[in-house]
């Protein structure tokens, strides 16, 4: 017979369910997380409950940064953040300062080469 007080159990149920909640959420987050290289913009749309839409025209695109941290390396991923003329600090100067809110649009959790080459599409749509 076990003789587990019931705090440990609620703790332990209660850590499942926090689990639970947090895959569910990942799981919907990127479920509808979406983005659209168009003739001339690239749409970003992401969201749950509070939906982010972000369509930048291609002649305002002033830089594109791919972002790598430990856990993107870990993991196989990429960021990519796309800013318009109205950044003016480097994306590691905008991190630093606003943690999340770095760009006009980003894209999240891709790979690293689907990253470079939605760069290079970027880069080359904008000449």
């Amino acid at each position: 017979k076990f003789n587990i007080p019931k705090i440990t159990v609620i703790i332990v149920l209660v850590f499942l369910a926090f689990l639970c909640l947090s895959f569910l959420r990942a799981y919907l987050y990127y479920s509808y997380y979406r983005y659209k290289i168009g003739e001339n913009s690239i749409m970003v749309r992401k969201g749950v409950f509070s939906i982010h839409e972000a369509e930048v025209p291609f002649e305002k695109i002033q830089n594109v940064d791919i972002f790598r941290g430990v856990l993107h390396r870990l993991l196989g991923l990429s960021s990519i953040y796309i800013q318009t003329a109205g950044y003016s600090e480097s994306t590691e100067e905008i991190m630093e300062k606003h943690p999340g809110f770095v760009s006009e649009a980003s894209i999240d959790g891709i790979s690293e080469e689907e990253a470079k080459r939605i760069k290079q599409e970027l880069i080359n749509k904008k000449k």
